[in-house]
């Protein structure tokens, strides 16, 4: 079974880049909407996104965002962080991060016209199913949208309930066919060449990635693969979550029932970046 790596916003922490709750917060101050971490905070990113339009000169949150998660190339390459993960033997990398982070790692060189030539599909400029970037011959999934195309940028109860409805409509006309002796292989048909289709027949890591509560189509589609392992319509991939302590103890029931494996991540003097190579060190694809 092949095995692919998914890789969130944790690395480019280590870099600079503000976490999502920092984004939120300081996306606050330029609206009248505060958050309010008792209530749904998968709303909190919809609810600016209204006040921001409503403004007499509207912002654009979209483009904010993918301002504040931007990394310089030139960081990248000094702190060998990513290079330590594209060194690995993944031929495919899954990704939320909107940047080119790990392009750059495997051999990108800053050249839009470049980039144009190496996605798969240019013209899936609203959604993030299929498109991927090849880079020296591996592949590059940004799961909830990219740079390059701002309308597949995922962010907030709306795109990330978007996400499913998209995914969900791939997998209708399987179960309209009430075939279960051969779910599986229409399955894989029905999902061939998007980055779904790694998270049921693949061996997946995931880090870096903080899993939010508020991305609703990740712990969907997480719990939906667990379902089909229960009723024996797929077979058990793996799926290997490094995640931080804390969150390891308060997530863990949740993982355990949705049959994913957790490596908690213990990080000393807040050394993180020490801690992801210590990670790719463990990796043996």
């Amino acid at each position: 079974m092949k095995s692919v790596i998914l890789i969130g916003n944790g690395l480019n922490r280590t870099l600079g880049v503000k976490s999502w709750k920092e984004i939120i917060d300081m996306i606050s101050f330029k609206t009248s909407f505060r958050t309010d971490d008792s209530f749904l905070n998968v709303l909190s990113f919809d609810c600016q996104q209204i006040e921001a339009l409503k403004r007499k000169q509207p912002i654009n949150l979209i483009d904010l965002v993918l301002k504040e998660t931007k990394v310089k190339r030139n960081k990248i390459v000094k702190s060998g962080l990513y290079k330590q993960f594209t060194d690995l033997n993944f031929d495919v990398f899954l990704t939320t991060n909107y940047g080119y982070e790990i392009e750059y790692a495997l051999g990108f060189d800053d050249n839009t016209d470049v980039l144009k030539n190496m996605c798969t599909d240019n013209r899936e400029t609203k959604r993030s199913f299929k498109r991927a970037n090849i880079i020296n011959d591996k592949k590059v999934y940004h799961i909830h949208g990219e740079e390059r195309f701002p309308d597949t940028v995922c962010i907030g109860m709306q795109h990330y309930i978007d996400n499913i409805m998209q995914i969900k409509g791939k997998i209708n006309t399987i179960y309209q066919m009430n075939n279960k002796n051969n779910f599986s292989d229409e399955l894989k048909q029905a999902l061939k060449g998007s980055w779904v289709e790694h998270i049921f027949f693949s061996n997946l890591y995931i880090v870096g990635f903080g899993l939010d509560k508020s991305e609703i189509d990740i712990w969907w589609l997480l719990a939906y693969r667990a379902s089909l392992i229960a009723q024996n319509l797929i077979d058990k991939n793996t799926i290997r979550y490094y995640c931080p302590d804390e969150d390891a103890k308060a997530l863990y029931s949740y993982l355990h029932s949705l049959q994913i494996e957790v490596d908690p991540i213990y990080v000393v003097n807040n050394d993180w970046k020490n801690s992801y190579s210590n990670i790719a060190k463990m990796i043996i694809v």
